[in-house]
């Protein structure tokens, strides 16, 4: 691939073609946010016109659908590979779906998710949606139990690179201050 003023381009020609070689040289297979993010387009229809036509194969991974080489072999390596992935949760793979995920392995996330401040729960949560792709958002909010606007704007301060150095918040950020209510004397409440 290669772009020209945010244009993109590719040496196999057309939509199709690039997705299925793509698809095909994979290790891992790949989902459609994968393949979308590394042609910069949206592949989800090209995709299903290849499974059609039988240049590529379909298969439900954790309630998404992961894109295979067509070819039987290829596709049962790329499978292994896949679930492998999910099994070990880590930079390779996104956390575990949460009715998956072995007790202890949420009682560590949860605690260590818990002993980070403010600004550091916000990043890590986007890390793991984007990690876990489509609906990941949703899913790590109702994990941490957080709001999914707290995750998105995780997700996207790190694709901006947008993240305050020595701060947790922006300055001017947060709740303001209240003012603290003065009792009146009953002097002055009988003289008004």
């Amino acid at each position: 691939l290669w772009s020209c003023h945010d244009v993109w381009f590719s040496e196999f020609g057309t939509l199709l073609s690039t997705a299925a070689s793509f698809v095909d040289k994979a290790e891992g297979g790949c989902f459609v946010e994968e393949l979308d993010n590394v042609l910069h387009v949206g592949t989800k229809d090209a995709l299903r016109k290849l499974v059609a036509d039988g240049r590529l194969t379909r298969l439900q991974i954790t309630g998404r659908y992961l894109y295979c080489a067509g070819n039987a072999e290829r596709r049962k390596h790329q499978t292994r590979v896949r679930r492998s992935m999910f099994a070990e949760p880590g930079l390779t793979g996104s956390l575990p779906e949460e009715a998956m995920m072995p007790d202890e392995l949420r009682a560590a996330i949860v605690l260590f998710f818990s002993m980070l401040d403010e600004q550091m729960r916000r990043l890590y949560a986007g890390l793991e949606a984007l990690k876990t792709g489509r609906g990941g958002d949703a899913r790590i909010a109702q994990l941490f139990d957080l709001d999914v606007g707290t995750v998105t704007r995780g997700r996207l301060a790190l694709l901006n690179q947008d993240v305050q150095v020595d701060r947790v918040r922006r300055t001017g950020a947060g709740r303001k201050a209240l003012e603290k209510k003065r009792r009146r004397s009953s002097r002055e409440s009988k003289g008004s």
